[in-house]
């Protein structure tokens, strides 16, 4: 199962870092499953994730981040891979 980057990056403080205030920062894994990496690529499926991301303080930081890193799987600001491979376009 995939997890979260908890660590600010090299240089940056926790206070500074983003990541301290996504909602999903203290999901519990083992009891609740991994909403944001479903197993099926369908909008279906991805739907539990994406719709704890837009209740997130910090969804457009980590949908900005996902974009610029290129991240290839899982659900982040709120959209699937394909959305944002067509935001990069």
């Amino acid at each position: 199962m995939a997890s979260i980057t908890r660590q600010a990056p090299t240089g940056m403080s926790q206070e500074e870092d983003w990541r301290t205030k996504a909602l999903c920062k203290d999901w519990d894994f083992k009891k609740r499953g991994d909403p944001w990496h479903p197993k099926s690529e369908s909008q279906l499926a991805a739907m539990e994730g994406k719709n704890l991301c837009g209740g997130c303080p910090v969804r457009f930081d980590c949908l900005i981040d996902a974009v610029t890193s290129d991240t290839k799987h899982g659900i982040r600001g709120g959209a699937t891979p394909d959305e944002r491979r067509r935001l990069r376009k």
